[in-house]
């Protein structure tokens, strides 16, 4: 490996992270074969459902959305007024959001299914539940079936692992930036062990959410592994660079010694969170 050009070390190097975003690329692909249920925000932009439907994700604490009975699930199917009305054909979260704005002052009904009943539930939008903009406060979204043949999943698979990738890199930027100004959230991290049982609640919405979630999982494998820390490769990729730039190996005393603190680092940082994984579910 030494000897050979900074090219094929940096592949060599980089064909881990390369794989890690292939197999999400293959998980998500094979999902939009099989049919997978998905909202529109949970993939990229344009890609097509079917039998798609508007759902409310959740809904806002006493809000007037939450005190006249709606709830998260529930299929939105008309929204009126006495002056106005929003068909089944029509609906879009956009859409909703901007008749109930136009509409503040104006008693709503909201015509919804609950386990294939139809309801009906009346609010009156109000300023301060989403700013200065009227609202009742319903977090809305498309729901629907993706179900392609092989070559468009794979176009679109290709578009929301793109899609993934970049969020779970402002993510993992956004947290090690937190961390810098003393505000990140460290009891949202988790290990191994806090993995289990997250595999499981969503292995409880099916398969293919599950193929979903593994997708993820290898993506972020792929982010934290670029990460320019010693014994990552990310760290071996940064000290790849240093080399081309100085045009002389950097002593293996150096970085052996890098290495090995860098994994020791590691190591004891799984501890800790492994550690805080068991005390959350002993808390359970």
């Amino acid at each position: 490996f030494a000897g050979k050009g900074k090219l094929v070390q940096a592949a060599v190097v980089a064909a881990g992270v390369l794989f890690n975003i292939i197999l999400a690329w293959f998980l998500i692909s094979a999902s939009f074969t099989a049919g997978l249920t998905a909202s529109s925000r949970s993939v990229a932009a344009g890609t097509p459902f079917e039998n798609a439907k508007l759902v409310i994700e959740g809904v806002v604490p006493n809000s007037p959305a939450e005190n006249s009975g709606l709830r998260a699930k529930d299929e939105v199917v008309a929204i009126t007024t006495s002056k106005d009305s929003l068909q089944l054909q029509s609906l879009t979260a956009e859409s909703v959001r901007d008749f109930i704005a136009a509409n503040e002052g104006e008693k709503i009904a909201v015509s919804y299914k609950r386990g294939g009943e139809n309801m009906t539930a009346f609010a009156e939008p109000q300023k301060g539940i989403a700013g200065e903009r009227p609202a009742i406060g319903i977090i809305m979204d498309t729901e629907g079936e993706i179900d392609l043949p092989i070559h468009k999943a794979l176009w679109y698979g290709g578009k929301t692992t793109a899609y993934f990738t970049a969020e779970t890199g402002k993510a993992v930027w956004n947290f090690f930036k937190d961390i810098l100004y003393g505000r990140a959230d460290v009891s949202s991290v988790i290990g191994p062990v806090g993995l289990v049982g997250i595999v499981g609640e969503v292995y409880q919405f099916g398969f293919l959410n599950l193929l979903i979630f593994t997708a993820l999982i290898s993506i972020n494998l792929a982010i934290i592994n670029l990460i320019p820390f010693p014994a990552l490769d990310g760290g071996r990729l940064l000290f790849i660079l240093i080399e081309s730039i100085k045009g002389t190996p950097i002593s293996q005393r150096v970085t052996h010694t890098a290495n090995a603190l860098g994994f020791i680092i590691l190591i004891l940082l799984m501890i800790l969170i492994t550690w805080h994984d068991i005390a959350n579910l002993i808390a359970r």
